[in-house]
């Protein structure tokens, strides 16, 4: 099967690039926020065992009603004319850690919501690396030819990408490329082996005695 046969039935190109590559950009930079939130306001128990948005929202709000039932019990003593410091210095405490928790959460709100619109984005198009694309697309556009460096093996080699060399790491080192019109529709990793074939081992000769 020829190029545009193999293409069209079996890949769809991602139209936008621009967009693409801004909301690639994006996610790693929210995705950033959400595991500086996580380190610095919330201790390593506090989280433990909870990763998905509603695990997390969940124990929010548990937080929450725990924070709002002490200081409930905190402002009846007060009326009272009553101290309780070790009281207080659990309220405040308590406050901190909901007002971190609530920093996560709406993190990780606004780092689910742009991943939702990549996932609607990419889903059913051939993938292909936004930082290299738009690197050969530059060239493409200045005449440029120089040697581009890549770690994403799992990147579409597509019809913008011939006539460039790509090097792509192989877990070792970088294996220089040079894309042609029959690599088109494949992936950069096929044409960079991650491990050496040193042919096979020599057969000996084995003697079979009959009995």
């Amino acid at each position: 099967m020829g190029y545009k046969g193999a293409w069209n039935k079996r890949n769809k190109l991602i139209e936008d690039l621009d967009t693409f590559y801004k909301l690639y950009k994006k996610i790693h930079r929210l995705h950033k926020k959400v595991r500086e939130a996580i380190k610095r306001y919330a201790p390593n128990d506090l989280m433990s065992g909870r990763y998905g948005l509603q695990d997390i929202e969940k124990f929010y709000e548990e937080r929450k009603s725990f924070l709002e039932a002490k200081k409930e019990i905190l402002k009846a003593i007060k009326e009272k004319g009553g101290k309780d410091p070790e009281l207080e210095r659990e309220v405040s405490q308590l406050e901190r850690e909901v007002w971190g928790l609530g920093v996560i959460v709406n993190r990780i709100r606004k780092y689910e919501e742009v991943y939702q619109q990549f996932r609607e984005l990419v889903d059913g198009k051939a993938w292909v690396h936004p930082k290299l694309w738009k690197r050969i697309r530059e060239m493409n556009q200045t005449g440029e030819r120089k040697v581009v460096k890549t770690y994403s093996r799992s990147t579409t080699i597509i019809p913008e990408f011939v006539g460039h060399t790509i090097a792509v790491h192989n877990g070792r080192t970088f294996v220089p490329v040079y894309i042609t019109q029959d690599m088109v529709g494949h992936k950069l990793g096929e044409f960079a082996p991650t491990r050496t074939f040193r042919g096979h081992p020599d057969k000996t000769a084995k003697v079979v005695k009959k009995k």
